[in-house]
C-alpha cells in the first residue's frame, strides 16, 4: 500500500499500531516512515496519542453526549466510527476543567469548608476524611451511613429509630455517644452476632469490643463476673526499676550467628531476640522471654517463680476460659492481670480476657449486663 494511502487510513481514525499490523509493518517502522516523509504532525514524545482532524461541530456533539447524555468513551467511538483515542483527546481538557470547576464550587477557601456531595451541607475540614493531598468528597457521617448499610443493612431511618427505642444511649452500659466511655466515639456502634449476621442493638464502643472478646460467650461473661470476685494470691512487693536502664546493643558471635543474653546468658538465635529501636539494625540485649520477665517485674512487682506459682495454680490455662499458652497463639503467652485501682494483682489470663475486663472498666455489674443483653437477643 502506498505511503499516502497509509496516513490517510491513519488520519481516519484508525489506530497506527493497527495500520502497521495490517501492512505486516511493526509500529516504528510505520512511525518512522511517517516522520521521514513529514507526514506526522505529532512530537516524537508524544506519538503515540491520536490527534485526528475533527469537525468544531462534531466536537460539540461529543462533548454533549459525554458531559450532558452521560454516555462512555466507548460507545461514543462507536457511535461516529472513530477510535476511543480520539474521544479522549476531544474530552480531555473540557473533562479537566469540569472536574477543577466542580471541587472549586464545593471548597471555600476562606471559611475552610467543603461541601459534602451526598447531603450538601458545606462543614469543616475536620469533618471530612483526608484523601491523599486533599479531602474526601463526602463527609465523615455521610461515610459512616454508607458503609453502615452496607455492612448491616440498616439504613439511616433505621439507625434512627433504634436509637430512639434505646433513648440514645448503650443498650448494655447506659452511657451516651460522647460521654467519657466512648469519648472517641460520636454515635454508638451497630451490634450483631457474627455467626447469623442479625443485628441485636446499639452499643458503645466498649461494650462492643469487650462482647466481640467475649466471643459472644454467655458462659465467659458469667466466669468473669467469678473472677473477680475471687480471693487473691499474696505476693511479696518488688522495686521497681526501669528497662531503659538496660545496656545498649548485645553480644554477637560471627562464628555461630547467635547473640547472647545480658540476663540468662544464654546464645541464642536472633529470632529469640527483638529489634533494638535504639540502634537501628542491632538486636536488644535481652532476649524476648527475659525481657517480659523484666517488664512483668517492673510493671507489676511479680518475678518468675510467682508467675510460675500462680500460673501452676491455675492448672497452667487461663484463669476464666482455661485456654492453654499454645492455643494462643505462635508468640503469644498468658498476662498478669490486675486492678486498676487498687494495683492488686488477681491471676493470669489470655490477651482475650484480659481485655474484656478491661473494657468492662473491671465491672462485675456491667459484665452481668452484656450477660442480659445477649440472653435477651437469643430470646428475640
Amino acid at each position: 500500500m502506498d505511503l499516502n494511502e497509509l496516513h490517510s487510513s491513519y488520519m481516519s481514525g484508525v489506530a497506527m499500531s493497527d495500520v502497521a499490523k495490517a501492512n505486516n509493518l511493526t509500529y516504528t517502522v510505520l512511525y518512522n516512515k511517517f516522520r521521514s516523509a513529514g507526514l506526522l504532525t505529532n512530537r516524537p514524545g508524544n506519538h503515540n496519542v491520536y490527534k485526528p482532524r475533527i469537525a468544531a461541530e462534531l466536537k460539540l456533539v461529543i462533548r454533549s453526549e459525554f458531559f450532558e447524555a452521560g454516555m462512555t468513551r466507548s460507545s461514543i467511538a462507536k457511535r461516529h466510527g472513530i477510535s476511543p483515542s480520539a474521544v479522549a483527546h476531544v474530552l480531555g481538557r473540557p473533562k479537566q476543567q469540569n472536574k477543577l470547576s466542580t471541587s472549586a464550587a464545593r471548597h471555600n477557601p476562606v471559611t475552610k469548608e467543603y461541601c459534602c456531595c451526598v447531603c450538601d451541607a458545606w462543614k469543616p475540614y475536620n469533618d471530612f476524611y483526608k484523601s491523599g493531598t486533599g479531602h474526601t468528597s463526602e463527609c465523615k457521617q455521610c461515610h459512616l451511613d454508607r458503609k453502615r448499610e452496607q455492612r448491616y443493612g440498616v439504613s439511616v431511618a433505621q439507625y434512627a429509630a433504634m436509637l430512639t427505642e434505646q433513648r440514645g444511649v448503650c443498650a448494655v452500659c447506659s452511657s451516651a455517644p460522647a460521654s467519657a466511655r466512648n469519648a472517641t466515639k460520636t454515635s454508638l456502634c451497630v451490634d450483631h452476632d457474627h455467626s447469623t449476621g442479625k443485628v441485636r442493638g446499639l452499643l458503645c464502643n466498649s461494650c462492643n469490643s469487650a462482647l466481640g472478646k467475649a466471643r459472644d460467650n454467655t458462659e465467659l461473661l458469667l466466669n468473669l463476673c467469678k473472677y473477680l470476685g475471687l480471693p487473691r494470691l499474696p505476693l511479696v512487693a518488688r522495686s521497681r526499676r526501669s528497662t531503659r536502664t538496660m545496656p545498649k546493643g548485645s553480644v554477637y558471635d560471627v562464628h555461630t550467628n547467635q547473640y547472647r543474653c545480658a540476663q540468662c546468658e544464654n546464645w541464642l538465635d536472633k529470632e529469640s531476640f527483638y529489634l533494638d529501636a535504639r540502634n537501628t539494625g542491632k538486636r536488644t540485649c535481652y532476649c524476648k522471654e527475659c525481657l517480659s520477665h523484666l517488664r512483668r517485674l517492673n510493671k507489676y512487682g511479680v518475678t518468675v517463680d510467682q508467675y510460675n506459682y500462680m500460673l501452676a495454680a491455675q492448672g497452667n490455662v487461663c484463669a476464666v476460659c482455661s485456654s492453654p499458652p499454645e492455643a494462643l497463639g505462635r508468640g503469644k503467652t498468658l498476662v498478669v492481670d490486675h486492678d486498676h485501682k487498687t494495683h492488686e494483682v488477681r491471676g493470669i489470663l489470655c490477651n482475650s480476657c484480659n481485655h474484656t475486663i478491661g473494657l468492662a472498666e473491671d465491672s462485675a455489674l456491667l459484665l452481668t449486663k452484656m450477660a442480659n443483653y445477649l440472653l435477651t437477643s437469643l430470646t428475640d
